[in-house]
């Protein structure tokens, strides 16, 4: 009895969390929090490690929310998991634009980010859009590491060698068989609707695999 009183008591809660995030539903707040710590942090740190910093931290944070979705199958998380997502894109294409000049590749990244944001707000299944930033996430991981040693004051040539041919492997692990695995099994199962909303972003699948050829012909 005291369990099954403590297991509602939880559920209660939990739904209390979601309708209070879907109540605010606003990306604003992590936005402005990603938007202050970079103001913060930048005052004693290099502005691009600082760059760099948060956009692991996201990835972080995006890993952690999605897996526990998928673990618990508890829709919180991935709400979560949307709105910092939503207001990391946001702040790192703000942070682009404010640069003195653009480059092919920043046109790259924002475009990334207004697909990723169109991909959460066109009502995919829940799984497959918690599985689809949960790959694209981790695949990112390595390339924190090897921007990091090659941008701290004292260069570690040896270990940003090291992550680099980690990030070689591991993105291509993740975006090509997996990736593609998951574009297989969901994509049939999306309706029309879906799919035709989806084709603005399809082109992310192609940049990961465009990005996975340019990581092998650098380390060759």
């Amino acid at each position: 009895m005291v369990i099954q009183t403590n297991l509602k008591e939880l559920i209660h809660f939990n739904i209390m969390i979601l309708e209070c995030i879907k109540k605010i539903q606003s990306p604003l707040f992590p936005f402005i929090g990603f938007l202050l710590s970079e103001k913060i942090l930048v005052r004693k740190f290099n502005k691009k490690l600082i760059s760099n910093f948060i956009s692991f931290s996201h990835a972080s944070l995006a890993v952690m929310l999605n897996s526990l979705y998928l673990y618990t199958d508890d829709k919180i998380y991935l709400e979560l998991s949307k709105y910092i997502t939503t207001g990391y894109f946001l702040f790192d294409s703000h942070y682009i634009l404010n640069k003195p000049k653009l480059t092919l590749l920043d046109f790259g990244y924002i475009y990334h980010h207004i697909a990723g944001i169109h991909l959460i707000n066109i009502n995919l299944p829940a799984i497959f859009l918690a599985k689809l930033f949960l790959t694209g996430e981790l695949s990112n991981f390595p390339m924190y590491l090897v921007y990091h040693y090659n941008h701290i004051k004292e260069v570690s040539v040896k270990k940003a060698q090291f992550w680099k041919i980690i990030q070689k492997y591991v993105y291509t692990f993740l975006r090509v068989p997996i990736l593609t695995s998951l574009l297989i099994k969901y994509y049939p199962q999306l309706s029309n609707k879906q799919k035709l909303l989806s084709l603005p972003s399809l082109p992310l699948y192609f940049l990961g695999l465009f990005w996975t050829g340019k990581l092998w012909l650098q380390n060759n």
